[in-house]
């Protein structure tokens, strides 16, 4: 919290008749950016390393060394084994930090995440480096694999033992979300406000949704209509299908000249891997000093433990998945990341805005479905409501 509060007090020392304009920006924007992070962290704020696991999800992941290219193999396996020895001491310092009893939803989220390492330590975690470096190095790969996976069981085992004594609630309340508002994004509309254009909005969408669904499957329920949009399956699967969508999305921007391509990058999709299953799809960008490095869009199967219903459920309809792509790759996340990773500001390269960033990939579904992506069919138009509609209920 100090390492934060210092550049605070040092960036706003450095007062507006000292500076240009560009450079009064400049600050302005380090101090918003240190506030942000410093919100998460306070005792006062969100307080995450003592109260939730997942913040502890990103020092645990792996991808790193396994699916970026940023060095040669044996580089990045020497790299990987470090990583993997230090796993034990630092889920146990996890575990020391996180006050008890936490809520039953971070239960739930820890167990799933920490178990999924269970899973990828040793499956995709060893076989991404099958004949890679020497025999000691293969050697020491499979014992320091061996015993992050055991710091793993012990956690998953610690998490579940919070179940019983689990509280229901995990919100911030009033005052706490307000100053999240204000710390991490600058906005200082009142929550009842804020709560009053997110209604309005939603019920703008439940009325579309309703005409739509008049047209897409008349006399059927809300709930009907989703299932039939949902039952039109991309084939090959959702990865497939994600992969198809892309090159008609880019073309479908330049066609009708949505938005400038700011270069020349493409989107690699992939499943995610069982670590990080929570989101449904989420995608990887490169920061703005790494070169030639591949931008990675996820998508996650289905859980096996749940019934066949249910996993069928899961898999998105195309329309649905259409829309998903469209927040993620283009002209969503990806789009904004090219040209975030080539302003002119160091900080405008650094640090991308949480609700520019989500509102922007949220704007374009809607902007996109306006402009006719899909040939405008109402199957189309249930995709997209039903993703507005998600967001909105969250």
């Amino acid at each position: 919290v100090r390492g934060h509060k210092q550049p605070i007090a040092d960036a706003e020392a450095f007062g507006d008749d000292k500076l240009s304009d560009e450079q009064e920006y400049e600050r302005d924007y380090l101090v918003a950016v240190a506030k942000g992070q410093l919100f998460w962290i306070d005792p006062e704020g969100a307080d995450q390393l003592h109260t939730n696991p997942a913040a502890y999800l990103g020092l645990l992941d792996p991808s790193v060394y396994i699916t970026v290219p940023y060095a040669p193999r044996d580089q990045r396996l020497k790299a990987y084994i470090k990583f993997l020895q230090n796993i034990p001491r630092a889920a146990e310092q996890m575990r020391t930090n996180i006050r008890t009893p936490m809520p039953i939803s971070f239960v739930d989220y820890a167990a799933k995440a920490f178990g999924g390492f269970v899973e990828y330590y040793p499956g995709d975690g060893m076989a991404a480096w099958k004949g890679v470096g020497t025999d000691e190095d293969q050697k020491a790969l499979r014992a320091a694999s061996d015993n992050a996976v055991k710091a793993m069981q012990e956690t998953v085992k610690w998490v579940e033992g919070q179940r019983a004594s689990a509280k229901p609630n995990f919100a911030l309340g009033q005052a706490k979300f307000q100053r999240m508002l204000a710390d991490t994004e600058m906005v200082t509309t009142p929550i009842g406000e804020l709560e009053r254009i997110g209604r309005a909005d939603l019920e703008s969408n439940k009325k579309l949704v309703k005409e739509a669904c008049g047209r897409y499957a008349p006399g059927a329920t809300i709930l009907n209509c989703m299932h039939k949009m949902n039952a039109d399956k991309p084939e090959g699967g959702p990865v497939e299908g994600a992969r198809r969508q892309l090159p008609m999305l880019k073309q479908f921007i330049i066609d009708h000249d949505i938005v400038t391509i700011a270069g020349p990058e493409e989107a690699k999709v992939e499943e995610s891997p069982p670590y990080n299953r929570q989101n449904s799809a989420y995608i990887n960008i490169p920061g703005p000093y790494e070169k030639n490095l591949p931008s990675v869009y996820y998508i996650s199967p289905p859980d096996p433990t749940w019934s066949k219903e249910a996993q069928a459920a899961y898999i998105p309809g195309k329309a649905d998945l259409l829309f998903t792509s469209i927040h993620e790759v283009w002209p969503g996340h990806f789009l904004n990341f090219l040209h975030a990773n080539r302003a002119k500001n160091m900080f405008g390269r650094v640090f991308v805005g949480y609700a520019f960033a989500e509102g922007w990939a949220h704007y374009t579904e809607e902007m996109m479905r306006q402009a006719g992506v899909g040939g405008g069919t109402d199957e189309i138009m249930v995709g997209q409501l039903s993703n507005g509609l998600l967001r909105e209920l969250r």
